[in-house]
């Protein structure tokens, strides 16, 4: 078993590593505001009674889709260097309250 959890973490980190270029603390707060963004969806639709909406399921997707966003930013970064700039652009963006509408 514990190789297992040991084989499972270290998968975990090379394809974080590979997906986003390290976890800094930029990809820390991201991940902490996509969190309390999705907390504060779910207490709403839950306090409505519409805990399975479909608005639900797109605030998942919307935050799957942030993570892919700065992936693809990462890639780029590597590409043209070896620099972070635009992943950190990516993030600020969302940050900043930027949103990517997918209807």
């Amino acid at each position: 078993m514990d190789t297992i959890i040991k084989v499972v973490v270290a998968g975990g980190g090379a394809f974080e590593s590979f997906m986003w270029g390290g976890w800094t603390q930029l990809m820390t707060v991201l991940v902490v505001f996509n969190v309390i963004d999705f907390l504060s969806g779910v207490a709403l639709v839950g306090k409505e009674g519409r805990l399975l909406s479909k608005q639900l399921w797109l605030g998942v997707t919307r935050k799957i889709g942030t993570l892919a966003i700065v992936a693809v930013a990462h890639m780029l970064d590597t590409t043209l260097g070896d620099a972070h700039l635009i992943r950190d652009v990516a993030i600020f963006f969302y940050l900043a309250g930027g949103t990517v509408k997918f209807d």
